[in-house]
């Protein structure tokens, strides 16, 4: 038997949190959809999940937004009793004689910040004149801490940059906007055509999964799009068309 004992934490802090009863259930161990059984406990804001399998679970993070996900759910039921936004955030696995505490940053689309590193603004003043850019970047965020939505998250910031177009009289409609972004931006149409695919019956309250490579993908897609809007608003020409996009297939 394989045992992996994730640990985290309940936020804020200062929200006491904590469930009398032991939590059992069963997670998607990778992109495979194996299931391991888990057993969590939450006290003092502090969760710690036990998972026991009978295979060696090679995909660490899908298991982690399984549990980061079941945790959720459980939070935000008990917050809306008492009208608290709690958020989960799961920081570390031990298991077999290893460890893994996971980066801060989303694995494969960005860079890590090193410990003191100033964080860069490099497009911030062209984002923060426009509040529909700011929401896209909202989104993203959301994007990054609720994996199982983050397909739904990434297609609504860029509909969030449509609008800002709309609004600025750049385009007059939405069906314009990805013209526009395959004539300016130079992203293809097939990018949001896949965003579509991973978030689209996610919008209208449906259940969709989605696997860690669609998640990044998903990201890489919606980030390059606020980025490039921000540079073109900003009257940079860049050469996007060397910039490095997924491949994906639909």
């Amino acid at each position: 038997m394989n045992r992996y004992v994730y640990a985290g934490t309940v936020l804020p802090e200062r929200a006491p949190c904590n469930l009398p009863d032991k939590l059992e259930f069963s997670a998607i161990a990778d992109a495979n959809e194996e299931m391991v059984e888990c057993a969590m406990h939450i006290f003092a804001n502090q969760i710690i999940c036990e998972c026991n399998s009978k295979f060696p679970v090679n995909d660490l993070w899908t298991l982690r937004n399984s549990i980061a996900a079941f945790a959720q759910s459980i939070l935000d039921v008990a917050g809306l009793s008492f009208a608290i936004g709690y958020t989960v955030e799961i920081k570390s696995v031990s298991y077999n004689g290893g460890a893994l505490v996971f980066p801060i940053t989303f694995p494969g689309v960005a860079k890590e910040l090193k410990p003191g590193e100033m964080t860069e603004l490099p497009v911030s003043v062209e984002i923060l004149r426009r509040p529909l850019l700011v929401r896209a970047c909202a989104d993203i965020r959301s994007a990054i801490l609720i994996p199982g939505d983050t397909g739904f998250f990434c297609y609504r910031a860029i509909e969030s940059v449509g609008n800002q177009l709309i609004h600025d009289k750049y385009i007059k409609n939405k069906k314009e906007s990805f013209d526009f972004f395959e004539r300016e931006l130079k992203i293809e149409n097939r990018y949001y055509n896949f965003l579509k695919v991973v978030g689209g019956e996610a919008r209208h309250g449906k259940i969709i999964s989605i696997s860690g490579e669609e998640r990044k993908h998903s990201v890489q897609i919606s980030r390059a799009t606020i980025m490039r809007i921000a540079e073109w608003y900003g009257g940079v020409k860049a050469n996007w068309e060397n910039s490095i996009l997924p491949e994906i297939s639909l």
